[in-house]
């Protein structure tokens, strides 16, 4: 007698391609799975990079409490388990959102050319203090950063710039600070001395900043003593007017100085010619109509 089997080849045809489908998508999912660890990997170890980096720069303009906060993420960051992508994650975020935080004041690139007219591209201005190529010039060149400190809109408010823009300009004194045109000056126009006073506040720790300082101070104090009568520069002066009678005296390096006293006719009172020179001393009288003087430097009431 025959015995029939029944026939279910239909049937395990189809659980076959179930599980085959089944065993499809949990290796999309597993590749998946391992894509996003090691996106988030890789995050992680940039996130690490730039906030170490950030960590070490001057955050002093940041409240201690944010900054602490931001040093405790990192430290999460730093021993979060690797195997777990979205505790990763979400310690990238902390780190991210407390850099974000505490912020980072606007600092521009510099371009700087050197003597032979060649241009040199640096992060910033205090990186090219550390340069030993015979720079000459330096101009601000990309603004990165989030905000402008208080230090930057004091800035403004001192009329130092006239823009908050101008900070930039600041950035790059002090740059060239130690060889650009200013650093051979040996005094400044008002203009001049409040745009370097303005400079000093962004880089008071500059080396030659202490020289410079006492230049500007020099500057400032001479451009109230003209204002107020008490000193004077070269050209023509109205005796009784633009200066008053009495002893000045000049002092520096004199090469080809000239002075005069004239009347109300203008004929000569007094006259001298300094070809070399330290110092020269004249007194101008109540009668006197006009003293000038040329190559003389500032003449300074005694």
């Amino acid at each position: 007698m025959a015995v029939v089997v029944p026939v279910t080849i239909g049937g395990i045809e189809t659980q076959q391609r179930e599980q085959a489908t089944a065993r499809e998508a949990q290796v999309r999912a597993d590749r998946l799975a391992n894509d996003a660890r090691s996106d988030a990997l890789v995050s992680r170890e940039e996130t690490l990079d730039d906030v170490r980096e950030f960590l070490l720069t001057d955050l002093s303009y940041a409240p201690e409490d944010i900054v602490a906060d931001l040093a405790d993420a990192t430290k999460d960051l730093e021993s979060v388990s690797v195997t777990d992508t979205s505790a990763i994650n979400s310690a990238v975020s902390r780190v991210k959102n407390g850099m974000t935080t505490v912020g980072k004041p606007y600092t521009w690139s510099m371009s700087c050319m050197d003597t032979a007219h060649q241009t040199h591209q640096f992060p910033d201005f205090r990186s090219v203090w550390a340069s030993t190529l015979p720079l000459s010039r330096c101009e601000s060149g990309t603004k990165s950063g989030t905000f402008y400190t208080e230090t930057q809109r004091a800035a403004l408010a001192s009329g130092a710039i006239s823009s908050l823009e101008g900070n930039g300009t600041l950035q790059s004194i002090c740059a060239e600070l130690g060889f650009g045109s200013y650093a051979g000056m040996e005094s400044y126009s008002t203009s001049q001395a409040k745009e370097l006073a303005g400079a000093l506040t962004v880089c008071p720790e500059h080396p030659k900043a202490a020289d410079v300082r006492a230049r500007v101070d020099n500057s400032i104090a001479e451009d109230a003593a003209i204002a107020e009568g008490r000193a004077f520069g070269e050209g023509v002066k109205r005796i009784g007017e633009v200066i008053q009678p009495g002893t000045y005296v000049t002092e520096g390096e004199l090469d080809g100085c000239y002075w005069e006293r004239t009347d109300a006719a203008g004929e000569i009172i007094d006259n001298n010619f300094i070809n070399d020179g330290l110092r020269a001393e004249v007194i101008i009288r109540p009668g006197d109509y006009s003293f000038s003087s040329t190559r003389c430097g500032t003449w300074r009431k005694q």
